[in-house]
């Protein structure tokens, strides 16, 4: 094969693989059909030519390896200190619209008797309001969804295995405090009751979808929400369930905000 026909089938080779694979395909071999064309299926066909990857490199569909890039910067370089001075945590990851991290740190939590290695998302003011304790406890043992709360941990939200955890999870609860998963020792198995918000167009489509379908209690007067319509929370009977509760702690212990990033 000459140079410019190997040139223009590597040429082919990238626009076929980049064009006509979608993200999801299953697709791993690289054919030549009719010594002309390129196609990537999940197999080859009869007549068609699998191209190995020495096969490709015969062909010049794979070039000499680059030079080296840059060094880039030392792991560990990049931490979130509060509004004192004092070290919050490690920056272990980078993301979200407004440039939250995520932090390693040590604290001693409540009824701990050493320190614990924590994970978290936090920005400026603290831990990161979107990851609420809220969210992932919703479970309750009173009928009124009020009081220790408890999280499912079949949901992958928390281990009910000893050591499990590598870095225990943090996360908001309010402005003065966070919350952490309990000891897989303090599971409880039982009846609970499950705290949900509605969403109705009227107020007696709300009270017929608690207690009427889901046999709970209303808890509250429904309120207008921005979709148009009401909202309300409902505390809805969860029977036969095995949970782990979820400690608050006091907010300080991380740090004081406002924080910041420092090399």
């Amino acid at each position: 094969m000459t140079r410019a026909a190997a040139i223009m089938l590597g040429a082919l080779a990238v626009s076929l693989v980049t064009a006509a694979r979608p993200p999801d395909a299953s697709a791993s071999v690289l054919c030549l059909v009719h010594k002309k064309s390129l196609v990537v299926r999940d197999q080859c066909k009869a007549r068609e030519e699998t191209l190995t990857p020495d096969r490709q490199a015969e062909l010049g569909l794979v070039g000499p390896p680059g030079p080296s890039g840059p060094l880039g910067p030392a792991t560990g370089s990049l931490r979130v200190i509060d509004a004192v001075g004092r070290d919050v945590g490690l920056v272990t990851r980078v993301g979200g619209y407004y440039g939250d991290v995520e932090i390693v740190g040590q604290l001693t939590l409540p009824g701990r008797s050493a320190p614990d290695f924590v994970i978290g998302q936090v920005d400026a003011d603290g831990l990161l309001r979107d990851r609420s304790c809220d969210e992932v406890a919703p479970w309750y043992e009173t009928s009124t969804c009020d009081g220790q709360a408890y999280a499912d941990c079949r949901f992958g939200t928390c281990e009910g295995i000893p050591g499990t955890f590598f870095a225990q999870p943090i996360l908001y609860q309010s402005s003065t405090t966070g919350c952490f998963f309990g000891d897989p020792s303090e599971t409880r198995q039982g009846d609970f009751f499950l705290r949900r918000q509605l969403f109705g167009t009227t107020v007696q489509q709300l009270n017929q979808q608690c207690l009427f379908f889901n046999q709970g209690t209303v808890l509250g007067q429904p309120v207008p929400c921005k979709r148009g319509g009401f909202c309300v929370d409902c505390c809805i009977p969860a029977p036969g369930r095995s949970l782990i509760p979820v400690h608050s702690f006091d907010a300080s212990l991380l740090g004081t905000p406002r924080f910041r990033l420092s090399k």
